[in-house]
């Protein structure tokens, strides 16, 4: 994959966002560009859209903002306009459609793992094709992504999505080919931190905050009764015990043993009952 003739400002960035891939030249977004408030926190969020380490996720209220948008009926559109009626945000007004005048064989949504994957075999296939990724985030890498900004307490995926080391030639072929730093996205021990306040089931009254390593050795300092720490604790040795198993339920499925299928079929009352 060729680097943008051009390259675009970080307001472009900030409003749409707009990846040129396979060396298309892009100056303005249509109509992206011309929905940059779909970025803005909203009312129609509630406090999750002005939260942070939210926001620095994939799956996150703005990213569907427009969709709402357009569910809602606020949108109209004209050749050379696009106006947005008043609603539960503080967004509205019209704006002018700004045309790149570019030509694309192919138009990607979202630069995640998947869509650079996709521009890259198409480009490997077909190598003059022009292809056009579009994105709502400021970086790329979707939900692989890293996060290690406060006030999360330990490096973290965006989305519960991590980036896998490269343990098959095609993953190194694909690393190469996006400009994946994939060394640079790992996220190091210990994997799992959990923010515990009055929304968290069955937890101590008063108690808020985060908790570091929760799995490992936090787990015993989570803000549960004794009682269900002690049943946390036994479910973690019953989880060391399954991952020893010949054959035992994994991820991926294919490398199980099928006779461990029947647990997937199973629903939490089964799993009481037994």
């Amino acid at each position: 994959m060729t680097r943008p003739s051009l390259q675009i400002s970080r307001r472009d960035f900030l409003d749409g966002v707009l990846l040129a891939a396979g060396g298309v030249a892009v100056a303005q977004s249509v109509p992206l560009r011309t929905l940059a408030a779909a970025l803005n926190a909203g009312a129609c969020d509630g406090p999750i859209g002005s939260d942070a380490r939210a926001l620095r996720g994939g799956d996150l209220p703005a990213a569907f903002r427009v969709a709402h948008w357009m569910r809602d009926r606020r949108l109209t559109f004209t050749r050379t306009s696009v106006t947005l009626a008043k609603g539960c945000d503080t967004d509205s007004g019209t704006f002018d459609i700004l045309d790149d005048h570019g030509t694309y064989d192919v138009i990607i949504a979202g630069s995640g793992i998947a869509g650079l994957s996709t521009a890259f075999y198409v480009l490997r296939q077909r190598p003059r094709t022009r292809i056009l990724v579009l994105d709502a985030n400021a970086e790329f890498g979707g939900n692989a992504r890293r996060d290690d900004r406060p006030p999360i307490p330990v490096m973290a995926s965006t989305a519960g999505s991590y980036c896998v080391a490269p343990y098959a030639d095609f993953q190194k072929e694909l690393y190469g080919g996006i400009g994946l730093d994939w060394e640079k996205y790992k996220v190091v021990p210990p994997f799992y931190a959990y923010y515990f306040d009055d929304r968290t089931p069955g937890i101590l009254k008063g108690r808020r905050g985060w908790n570091r390593d929760t799995y490992g050795k936090g787990l015993t300092e989570t803000p549960y009764p004794p009682d269900i720490i002690k049943q946390l604790l036994k479910c973690r040795e019953e989880f060391v015990a399954w991952g020893g198993r010949d054959g035992a339920p994994t991820d991926p499925a294919d490398a199980s043993d099928p006779k461990y299928d029947y647990l997937s079929l199973m629903s939490l009352e089964d799993i009481r009952a037994s």
